[in-house]
């Protein structure tokens, strides 16, 4: 033991780590060219003047062009496209692939329309209007995703409440309809109440589409231009 043993023990120790993490610090190397790498390329030649400057932005919005116009197709040939076929077109990795993604959007919005688009959800309903009311019942077993679960404040009512609703309705719709016939304001009265929510759905639904398209349009610039490039477009 000694200043001599402990400094040959220090050193082997130092040695042994740095061998360690070699390994690891040559594979960050490595990653660091390939992404400066990558942004050179993107770069391009030089631009010092106007004229190819004007190059440069030309290209980028033929290639925005070409490859918006794939995502909208639903045609995902080039490898901007790749995503995870495993997960839900909604989620993240999946951004790119416009086409789907609004299109499953789309589907979720129906259900959700189907299953709570009316104010009054009326239950215990007879048999014999089942065909009525078979489109609500296949929406009530369609999986819903978030934010497609939201129903907007939709109200459990039995049939037989229903029922009473549309007669109380109907005693201020009275018109020149002749006894027994039904008022046409009747039925105007009663799809406005239950319709009255058809609003915040679809608003709610074109915010999300329109955040699908921001979020493709940025990836795809992303894709085809430096980030110093993205910043200023």
């Amino acid at each position: 033991m000694g200043i001599k043993a402990l400094r040959a023990r220090l050193c082997k120790m130092l040695s042994n780590s740095m061998k360690g993490s070699l390994p690891r610090m040559a594979e960050e190397l490595n990653n660091g060219i390939a992404r400066a790498t990558a942004s050179l390329q993107r770069l391009g030649r030089s631009r010092p003047d106007n004229k190819t400057q004007r190059h440069l932005l030309l290209g980028i919005v033929k290639e925005f062009d070409r490859l918006s116009k794939s995502g909208v197709k639903g045609e995902y040939d080039d490898a901007f496209f790749n995503g995870d076929s495993k997960k839900s077109p909604s989620h993240a990795q999946n951004a790119r692939r416009i086409k789907s993604r609004v299109k499953h959007a789309n589907d979720q919005f129906g259900v959700q329309m189907r299953r709570f688009g009316a104010k009054y959800d009326i239950t215990d309903v007879p048999a014999s209007f089942s065909e009525l009311v078979a489109n609500t019942c296949v929406a009530k077993t369609t999986e819903l995703e978030q934010p497609y679960l939201r129903d907007f404040g939709q109200e459990t009512q039995t049939y037989t409440k229903a029922i009473d609703w549309v007669f109380e309705v109907a005693k201020y719709s009275y018109g020149e309809a002749l006894p027994g016939m039904i008022a046409p304001s009747l039925i105007l009265t009663l799809h406005k109440d239950q319709c009255q929510h058809w609003a915040a759905f679809a608003n709610a639904h074109v915010s999300r589409i329109k955040d699908f398209c921001f979020k493709f349009c940025h990836l795809l610039l992303e894709h085809i231009s430096s980030e110093d490039i993205v910043k200023q477009l």
